[in-house]
């Protein structure tokens, strides 16, 4: 039987034995012989009192030992006590042989469980092994163990027994299904993940190889998936980086918190340095710690991130070089947490006077309902954008000021930024260009204002009104849409070549309005520079000195014909003196010579050539106010009454005379003899202009001329007058014919026909006493000479006491006026506007028929002169009427309403006011007009 014992060896000291004796030979012829097995068994000894003592701490962990002999079946030897714990059988059952090792296995795991033991027995180094398979519990549940198998061999390497250790490895086995299950997602993951992703083992000191890139890697670096393998992170990285990387304070922190988060800079296979950020995490992997680290390409965030700073930089420089009040201030309290140098120059305060202070503390504010007014739009829509106000600074001194402002953050907390930039300079400036600006709108000259070209910029009501452009109409136009063709082209050339070289034009236009009209324009031109002394504009202000001439005009007309007077006056007296003595020694040869003799017919002849040249001085002695007159006050109808038949012989059977005198007209006082010459002269021109049959109308009335028909006369004062009118239906004259026609010795007649000295004369009589005389003609349209002498002042004082009536006025009533004389048009709408009436005002029929058209209110009255080239008053009525049917009409004319019914171009009884007319007498008129019913 084996049996141990202990023996000490020299050499090996103390070793635990195994013997076996068996004796061999035992006969009496032969001695006792016994063989002696004997096996070192000193290390299996140590390890099963190890394992002894192991078992009582076995027993109490979820491990089982088995102890099974190498037999069928496996009988088991031992078993630990607590497999009653994990499988429900107890160990007695074991060991007393109730079920063995392999009933215990799940029949489906053990055939290959004995294919491996079998397998394992035949290599004679093995000592232990490992398998997992399933076994069956008492109560018939299947669990997976882990088993941890060692074998016993006998000094000849068989194999007696089995020990294993087996474990309950069932939760790990689902959960690895479970990964079986996601492997392919997980491997996905790990591919599809942008970022660079290694895997390399944890070592204590240096860097070990990567075990595992994911595509990301490869791409980003440029090697492949075997090249990174062979290499380590500090091979990837710049030699700062890996200094960083595998120094003490970074491999403790790893090691102790498991992660790490740091910078590096990475190369790639081609040399490429990039910033890189990387996250670092320890994993155990298969029982090895493992590196997984995911790299962040951040170039472009560094390069943001240097923006940033370059931008953070920028807003200091800017804030503090910025030419307007900068400030930042809290939103809690307002208080500011800073301010740049333009803020202090502007209000006065030092930055260490505001710190810490709201606007509200330094008083900045100069009226509290600005501030109200910020904070409320701040509220309501978080940013202020050029918002004005008037600030207050240090010395009270106020600055007007654009605010804008809105909330930022800065340094993680928002802060509210406000920009206020200075306007006070420009707001005066605006002030003085706004003053500029209405005085240049309301001047009374027009003011032009081009570019370099000379196309208009700019024009000012006044030229609006002066050329009846409208300043949309001009403005990119160039001045020479007013050229009139009366200036030859150096005129202008030599006016371009004046302002171009930066010098002052100053001149005279004939210019042409949009109307066609003709007017005369005094003009100064200048040249406007910019900064940098270069001509950028021309300014041009121009007056009409169109009246003004005409005023001229007439004084010089005036005293051209009072110097033609005062010379052909000396004349006929020294002419009279002489034909006294022609006449007188004529008449005393006459009785001294017999009348049959020849000598008396001649001196007869001389006699009358005498009487017709003292004839001749008299009327030039009237035309020069010194003829010897005998005046008296007088009716003029009367006068004009005692001259009719006389002036029906004078003007013959064939022209019809048309006597209509006024109404309760008034005194003058005047010669009769005057009256008596006044109407011959005129009646003979009168007839002289008729061809064949014809009218002569003579019809008085009563007048008043106020200011303003004595503005557009010289010499005429407001007053009343006696007007006498003589008209005819004759062919009328020219405007150069009737320029001169009081002119002595002006005539139109063939010679030998007359004197030109009968209308000359009819003017020497009106203005020796006091009277104003006009003449209304045009060719082809008869002539109307108007003379009026001033009441006689007894009576003008009784009729002024008596006519202190208010004149009636309009209530805004639309008037269209039409009136082809520029001068006139312009009068009778300033006395129709003064009148309290509206008025669309144009120079001629065609433009009136568009205006009325396009009209949205109603027309209540028409206002037209009844001779008008193209379309006369009466046409024009018709077309009107058509477009406002309850439109009223008031005919004006120089010439008697007879004379133009008589001439087929209005129905008798229609309204009609004779020119020219006072004011008062055209308030009543139109009152008249537009209370009287349509015909």
């Amino acid at each position: 039987n084996d049996f141990e014992l202990q023996h000490n060896f020299e050499r090996l000291g103390p070793r635990t034995l195994l013997l076996n004796a068996r004796r061999v030979q035992n006969t009496p012829d032969k001695p006792l012989l016994i063989l002696l097995a004997i096996e070192d068994i000193t290390e299996r000894s140590k390890a099963e009192k190890k394992l002894s003592e192991s078992y009582k701490i076995i027993n109490r962990s979820p491990a089982v030992i088995f102890l099974w002999k190498n037999k069928p079946g496996w009988p088991v030897e031992y078993v630990s006590e607590n497999v009653q714990n994990l499988l429900g059988f107890t160990a007695q059952e074991f060991l007393n042989a109730t079920i063995s090792y392999a009933e215990l296995i799940y029949p489906e795991d053990l055939e290959k469980v004995t294919a491996e033991v079998a397998a394992k027995a035949k290599e004679k180094q093995i000592n232990s092994f490992n398998q997992e398979y399933r076994v069956v519990c008492k109560d018939g549940r299947v669990i997976w163990v882990d088993d941890r198998t060692w074998v016993q061999r006998k000094a000849q390497g068989d194999i007696t027994h089995f020990q294993g250790i087996i474990l309950d490895i069932t939760d790990r086995k689902i959960i690895e299904e479970h990964l079986r299950d996601s492997e392919a997602n997980s491997r996905a993951l790990f591919e599809g993940i942008s970022d660079a992703v290694f895997v390399h083992p944890l070592q204590d000191k240096g860097f070990s190889n990567f075990v595992a890139v994911n595509d990301a890697a490869c791409n980003r670096y440029g090697y492949t998936r075997k090249e990174f393998l062979k290499l380590t992170p500090k091979d990837i990285s710049d030699p700062e980086s890996a200094r960083l990387r595998s120094s003490a304070k970074g491999r403790m922190k790893l090691l102790k918190e498991n992660w790490m988060i740091f910078e590096a800079k990475h190369i790639t296979k081609k040399g490429k340095l990039f910033p890189v950020e990387i996250s670092s995490r320890v994993f155990d992997l298969k029982g090895q710690k493992v590196i997984m680290s995911l790299a962040r390409d951040i170039t472009e965030r560094k390069k943001a991130d240097q923006k940033i700073r370059e931008s953070e930089e920028r807003f200091r420089l800017v804030f503090h070089t910025i030419p307007d009040v900068v400030s930042l201030s809290r939103l809690s309290d307002g208080t500011y947490i800073d301010v740049n140098r333009k803020f202090s120059e502007l209000t006065g305060y030092s930055r260490d006077e505001v710190l810490g202070k709201s606007a509200l503390d330094i008083n900045i504010w100069k009226n509290p309902k600005d501030r109200a007014r910020f904070i409320g739009a701040l509220q309501m829509n978080g940013l202020i954008d050029n918002m004005e106000f008037d600030f207050q600074a240090k010395k009270g001194k106020i600055i007007s000021g654009l605010l804008s402002a809105g909330v930022v953050k800065l340094n993680q907390e928002k802060v509210l930024l406000s920009i206020i930039h200075d306007i006070t300079d420009r707001k005066q400036a605006e002030a003085e260009r706004e003053r500029l600006a209405i005085g240049i709108e309301n001047a009374a000259e027009a003011v032009v204002i081009t570019d370099i070209n000379g196309d208009i910029q700019y024009v000012n009501p006044a030229f609006e009104q002066i050329t009846g452009y409208s300043k949309k109409e001009v403005l990119g136009e160039n001045p020479r849409i007013l050229k009139s063709g009366k200036h030859e082209p150096d005129f202008y050339t030599e006016l371009w070549n004046t302002i171009t070289s930066g010098k002052v034009w100053r001149g005279k236009f004939i210019n042409r309005r949009k109307n066609g009209e003709f007017y005369n324009e005094e003009t100064t031109i200048s040249p406007v520079y910019d900064s940098k002394e270069n001509i950028s504009n021309f300014v041009a202000v121009k007056r009409d000195v169109t009246k003004e001439e005409e005023l001229e005009q007439q004084v010089l007309q005036a005293q051209k014909m009072d110097s033609i007077g005062r010379l052909a006056g000396g004349v006929a007296h020294d002419f009279n003196n002489m034909l006294s003595v022609i006449l007188g020694y004529s008449e005393l040869a006459l009785t001294k010579v017999n009348p049959e003799d020849r000598l008396y017919k001649d001196i007869q002849e001389i006699h009358k050539a005498g009487k017709r040249s003292a004839d001749l001085t008299t009327q030039l002695l009237a035309f020069s106010r010194k003829q010897t007159i005998a005046p008296r006050v007088l009716n003029l109808n009367d006068a004009v009454s005692s001259m009719l038949k006389m002036l029906r012989r004078l003007i013959g059977e064939d022209i019809n005379l048309v006597w209509k005198p006024g109404a309760n007209l008034g005194n003058i006082r005047l010669d009769p003899a005057q009256i008596d010459q006044i109407l011959a002269n005129l009646c003979v021109n009168a007839r002289d202009a008729i061809d064949g049959t014809g009218n002569i109308i003579i019809e008085t009335k009563d007048v008043e001329f106020d200011e303003e028909f004595c503005r557009e006369h010289t010499f005429a004062k407001p007053g009343r007058y006696i007007q006498l009118m003589v008209s005819d239906d004759g062919c009328g004259m020219d405007e150069e014919i009737k320029a001169n026609i009081f002119e002595p010795f002006f005539t139109t007649k063939d010679l030998g026909a007359g004197t030109g000295l009968g209308l000359a004369m009819v003017y020497g009589i009106v203005k020796q006493n006091n009277g104003i005389i006009t003449v209304y003609s045009e060719k082809g349209q008869g002539s109307s000479f108007k003379l009026y002498f001033p009441l006689h002042k007894a009576q003008e004082e009784d009729k002024k006491n008596k006519e202190k009536e208010q004149l009636p006025t309009g209530n805004g009533e639309l008037i269209l006026l039409v009136e082809d004389e520029p001068s006139i048009l312009e009068l009778t709408q300033a006395m129709i506007e003064n009148l309290g009436y509206s008025v669309v005002a144009t120079i001629s029929a065609e433009e009136a028929l568009i205006l009325a058209a396009e009209q949205e209110k109603k027309i209540d009255l028409l206002l037209s002169d009844v001779v008008m080239p193209v379309m006369n008053g009466k046409q024009l009525t018709d077309h009107l009427l058509k477009i406002h049917p309850e439109m009223k009409v008031l005919f004006m004319s120089g010439y008697t309403s007879d004379v133009i019914a008589n001439r087929g171009v209005l129905d008798e009884g229609v309204n009609f006011i004779n020119k020219p007319f006072s004011r008062s007498q055209l308030a009543k008129k139109l009152q008249e007009t537009i209370k009287k019913a349509n015909i």
